[in-house]
């Protein structure tokens, strides 16, 4: 059988590249394989994410690679990047293996029986779409399944701009006047709301009836009125809510028809092929094969789990019990105090240098196509910084990265990707998990508060409006499973280094959820208070 194909041959691997240090390898394998095989769908949570640990790929390249019929992998650009430069040339040069390997957005044609390498939004825009460009029953590996997801709702995600309102106009000969008139009374409401750090804003009853009223006016048989006509089918779907997005500098609006629940639409895709999803965060949810049936639509799957190895993956947590609950008048000011104590702490720890570490970016090319013989890449060092602060309140981080720069002057860098040895990186959370692997690992990571998504935006409150009524717990369904997987995102990077974790929010200590708080970020090893003498290992290990 090819499971026992690819464990001999990654086994051998293994052992003459003993680099190699993450513990579940031969049994991701094998289930990857033994999937593939049968032709039955697999998801399995890593513990760990490729995109911060590329070599846990190999886990799923060697059944790939042996498997004899064609192959699709989906990937993310920067990891498919690493994988074609290093560890795809590692492998077929020590199995000796002529696997084609080809990185495309569609089918390089019927005579093709190899590896296909595609990105997220390419694979899905297809399956979620006219389904031409790739065959159905073509084994497929899926890595970052919760980044998919989220790919798969914008996709799913109706926008009108200002241009389809204008091609809207050109094609409403006589009802023109009444769509203006319509249209000027919709964005005088919605600009009349309170404004909130997103200026995003679900649509009320009146301002959706306006909306479908504009529908009922415009001819969407129009070719050029493709939106208006996707708009007109989908509108009266309940499980789709509408939302703004305003520009109040200039008086933009930007409409939006989202999907509360994404299971039904996912369940057409996962049905046209055999696919292993691999997640990298780990017990989300009380029951992950309820999670993947209910809000993926993925059915009559394995599911396997991985737990991080504490030897090797475990970070030190410090958790500092006397702050004030974040919804307090007292946590911003007790929150730069704390701040303050902890860079003052890992500047002291952190030696001088004389030298920029700047985040490498990537200029490489993919090829379409490689073969055995490439000499494989040697892997970039990884850069370090002292400390990154994540604050997930937009207001709050502006603030704090002020009052910081006040002291530490230039150092402190909001949301920058350019970055000196001893900067001081603040940002949010957006910006810290869409850059892993291209920011500079922190010896400390300081966490402001639990990255909840916030009910203020429009996206999030029409999944929980759904979900009530559903008369689901949309908390512990949806809010706390969310902000778990954030977290182990976020995470990901310091756990190579063993680094610290400094989350600034006692709803951890407090809350009746903090326990699955904490499991989510272990392993780790508690810290009572932070000391120079403590962090200057870190900071040598990095440097």
């Amino acid at each position: 059988m090819i499971e026992v194909e690819v464990h001999a041959a990654l086994r051998d691997f293994l052992r003459a590249h003993p680099g190699y240090q993450w513990p579940h390898y031969l049994t991701m394998a094998r289930l990857v394989a033994r999937a593939m095989r049968l032709g039955r769908s697999a998801s399995i949570q890593a513990g760990t994410f490729s995109i911060c640990h590329p070599e846990v790929s190999l886990g799923y390249l060697m059944p790939l690679l042996l498997w004899p019929q064609a192959a699709i992998l989906v990937v993310d650009d920067r990891l498919r990047s690493r994988l074609l430069r290093v560890e795809i040339p590692q492998l077929l040069a020590w199995t000796q293996l002529e696997t084609e390997i080809i990185a495309a957005d569609h089918w390089p044609g019927d005579a093709f029986n190899g590896l296909l390498l595609v990105s997220p939004e390419d694979w899905l825009s297809d399956r979620l779409g006219d389904r031409r460009r790739f065959p159905a029953h073509v084994p497929t590996i899926i890595d970052d399944l919760d980044r998919l997801t989220d790919i798969a709702r914008r996709l799913l995600t109706i926008e009108l701009h200002d241009r389809d309102w204008s091609e809207g106009l050109e094609h409403a000969g006589d009802q023109a006047p009444a769509i203006r008139a319509l249209r000027a009374e919709l964005v005088r409401s919605l600009f009349q709301h309170p404004s909130n750090p997103y200026d995003a804003y679900l649509l009320d009853i009146d301002e959706q009836a306006a909306l479908r009223e504009v529908v009922t006016l415009l001819n969407t048989r129009q070719p050029s009125l493709e939106r208006w006509r996707d708009l007109d089918c989908k509108l009266a779907d309940p499980n789709c809510f509408l939302w703004a997005q305003l520009d109040r500098e200039h008086g933009g609006l930007v409409i939006h028809h989202s999907p509360a629940s994404i299971a039904q639409p996912l369940a057409v895709v996962w049905s046209q092929q055999p696919v292993v999803a691999i997640g990298g965060a780990i017990e989300t949810h009380a029951d992950h094969a309820d999670y993947l049936r209910e809000d993926l639509g993925l059915e009559d799957v394995t599911c396997v789990q991985f737990t991080p190895d504490r030897q090797t993956a475990g970070v030190q947590l410090y958790l500092p019990d006397r702050l004030p609950l974040p919804n307090t008048p007292e946590y911003k000011t007790k929150l730069v105090d704390e701040l303050h104590q902890l860079i003052r702490v890992v500047t002291e720890a952190t030696p001088p240098v004389h030298h920029s570490v700047t985040t490498p970016q990537s200029t490489l090319t993919i090829t379409p196509a490689i073969t055995p013989d490439i000499t494989p890449a040697i892997t970039p060092v990884t850069t370090t910084i002292p400390i990154v602060i994540v604050i997930g309140d937009e207001p709050l981080k502006q603030l704090i990265g002020a009052l910081l720069a006040a002291e530490f002057g230039s150092r402190i860098k909001v949301e920058r990707s350019e970055l000196a040895a001893l900067d001081i990186l603040v940002c949010g959370w957006d910006f810290w998990c869409d850059r892993e692997g291209e920011l500079p690992t922190p010896h400390v990571l300081a966490i402001s508060t639990l990255p909840l998504p916030p009910l203020e935006h429009p996206l999030v409150a029409g999944r929980v409006a759904r979900a009530k009524q559903q008369r689901q717990d949309w908390f512990r369904c949806y809010l706390l499973p969310a902000a778990m997987r954030t977290l182990q995102r976020a995470i990901a990077p310091v756990r190579s280094a063993q680094g610290v974790v400094a989350l600034c929010d006692t709803r951890a200590i407090y809350r009746s959820y903090g326990k699955q708080i904490l499991r989510a970020i272990g392993p780790y090893s508690e810290l009572r208070y932070l000391d120079a003498d403590l962090l200057s290992g870190l900071s040598s290990q990095g440097d």
